[in-house]
């Protein structure tokens, strides 16, 4: 099996895979990014970080992120 492309077609078809991975990456993260933003606990999150302080929030934010991923 060989490691690296031998050829100019293999060159080209690796750096093909490589160019689209990156592509789906960046426009996944975009789409989860954009959907995200107007959510209800963004906005939870800003009006607590304003009241109390953006370190106690953003620790209570975290841990409950953790929490509901493990819960899940």
């Amino acid at each position: 099996i060989p490691i690296a492309p031998t050829t100019r077609k293999e060159a080209r078809n690796t750096a093909s895979l490589s160019s689209r991975y990156h592509h789906y990456l960046i426009q996944s993260f975009f789409l989860i990014l954009f959907s995200e933003i107007g959510d209800k606990t963004f906005f939870m999150t800003a009006m607590l970080s304003a009241r109390f302080g953006p370190f106690i929030v953003s620790s209570g934010s975290t841990l409950a992120l953790i929490t509901m991923t493990s819960l899940s």
